[in-house]
């Protein structure tokens, strides 16, 4: 890939910075290629695929989080100050959705994986199964049982 000249290297900063700044005054896309002069195609496509663009954004969030020094126990601490007071006022509304809110910060809405592994012992049984015959996968499925009754007795 033939490098880019030193105009185009330049314009191309000039969009990143262009593009950073105004995500981060919140401006939406069609804004923003308005004031670059480009088209909104383009900026959601250097949003999306620019790694200098990724990387200036992730640099400036964490500049601003450590400029407010809000971290997130922060924020967790000022939404159970507000179900407590909402506690003190008797509106349960208000406590459940600042639970709700806790809840989401904290990933417990997140979906739920399971990771099943499959150790050497597994897979020799899984081999010994595959082995038997259909007649003999039915004898085990219902194989005999012994009905009983039982009484427990104490000593």
């Amino acid at each position: 890939m033939p490098k880019a000249s030193k105009p185009e290297r330049k314009k191309s900063v000039v969009l990143n910075e262009g593009i950073v700044e105004g995500i981060l005054n919140g401006a939406t896309q069609a804004d923003i290629a308005r004031t670059l002069g480009i088209e909104s195609q383009n900026v959601s496509k250097k949003i999306k695929t620019s790694i200098d663009v990724q990387e200036a954004l992730a640099k400036a969030r964490s500049e601003l989080s450590t400029v407010t020094q809000i971290k997130r126990a922060d924020a967790i601490a000022g939404i159970m100050e507000a179900i407590e007071m909402a506690k003190l006022c008797a509106d349960p509304a208000s406590m459940i959705r600042g639970w709700g809110e806790i809840a989401k910060m904290l990933g417990f809405y997140a979906p739920e994986t399971k990771k099943i592994e499959i150790t050497n012992a597994t897979g020799n049984m899984i081999k010994k199964y595959e082995q038997l015959s259909d007649e003999e996968l039915y004898q085990l499925a219902h194989g005999n049982t012994i009905e009983g009754e039982f009484t427990r007795t104490e000593h």
